[in-house]
């Protein structure tokens, strides 16, 4: 597909998530949706168009979120090449429990990377941005682990299973 497609479906569901996805209960308000094409993207073994989904959507959260800008794209575009450090090196079997691992990787290492930010912000004086490190950033973490793990399985797993049918009914093998 063209990258320019590519570029507006990553703009259009990240704008969707901000809008709708946040405002919905606990369980559906975890998911996000650059991290979830940052897995996928890494799972399907498609570079570019993850390092795309992470360039966009992190530009569309900084514009919307709390952090200066800036730091949503850095984040989110070292998020994408330690994933795919780690799918090429470690997680090699490509199925849907390596999807959930390699989403809950990426969950971790994204809150992992924000909290870092807003540690060295306090280190040099400023005002931090998540006021405390009680347990609920970490089941809020959990959470969004699980949510973003299982939303990553069912995707691929409904990708795998129509392309498997697509093959089966519409080309014949001898």
């Amino acid at each position: 597909m063209p990258i320019l497609f590519h570029l507006l479906l990553a703009f259009a569901l990240t704008v969707l998530q901000i809008a709708f996805l946040s405002h919905l209960p606990t369980p559906f308000s975890d998911i996000s949706a650059p991290l979830l094409a940052i897995t996928i993207a890494n799972f399907l073994d498609r570079p570019v168009r993850g390092a795309l989904w992470a360039l966009i959507g992190g530009i569309v959260l900084d514009l919307h979120g709390i952090y200066p800008f800036g730091t949503e794209v850095s984040v989110l575009l070292i998020v994408f090449f330690l994933t795919r450090l780690l799918f090429r090196r470690f997680i090699t079997n490509a199925g849907l429990p390596a999807s959930f691992l390699l989403s809950a990787a990426v969950v971790a290492m994204h809150a992992a990377l924000l909290l870092a930010f807003d540690g060295v912000r306090v280190i040099f004086g400023a005002e931090p941005f998540i006021v405390t490190l009680d347990s609920s950033i970490f089941s809020a973490t959990l959470r969004a682990i699980a949510a973003n793990g299982l939303m990553a399985v069912l995707l691929i797993g409904a990708r795998s299973r129509i392309r498997e049918r697509f093959i089966n009914r519409f080309i014949i093998r001898r």
